[in-house]
């Protein structure tokens, strides 16, 4: 995954892989800093990245935006703690249920892994929800 994005900064940055690593260093950078090191084109509001993406993608000025909600790892955390409790009674219970524990292990590490991107000392965050291409 951490390849497929350096490859995808690098080209869109005119940059050489080298180059991008150098910078990035595997972490994830935010904010100010990510701007400083020519990470990011310019800090602002989720409104300016959906009109500039907009923009880039040619659309006409009545386009629409669809906003998803995801669930929060926190929440998603309590849920796994609740699954955890229904999948010991059902264990308890004798009642077996197929790929149980590796569903549960695969929610758990999606969200360890979503939680470990949270590192802005300020709590400031933006997430988009798009695909790279």
């Amino acid at each position: 995954m951490y390849q497929k994005f350096i490859s995808k900064v690098a080209e869109n940055r005119s940059m050489t892989l080298e180059a991008v690593d150098n910078v990035a260093q595997g972490k994830v950078w935010i904010g100010k800093k990510a701007s400083e090191i020519g990470l990011v084109d310019q800090i602002g509001t989720l409104e300016d990245a959906i009109s500039k993406a907009a923009e880039l993608a040619e659309l006409e000025d009545d386009f629409g935006v669809k906003r998803i909600n995801r669930e929060n790892p926190f929440e998603a955390f309590l849920g796994l703690s609740m699954a955890n409790i229904f999948f010991k009674t059902m264990s308890f219970l004798g009642i077996e249920i197929q790929n149980s524990n590796l569903k549960l292990l695969n929610i758990f590490k999606d969200a360890a892994n979503e939680l470990s991107a949270y590192n802005d000392p300020r709590g400031i965050y933006m997430q988009c929800f798009c695909e790279l291409k």
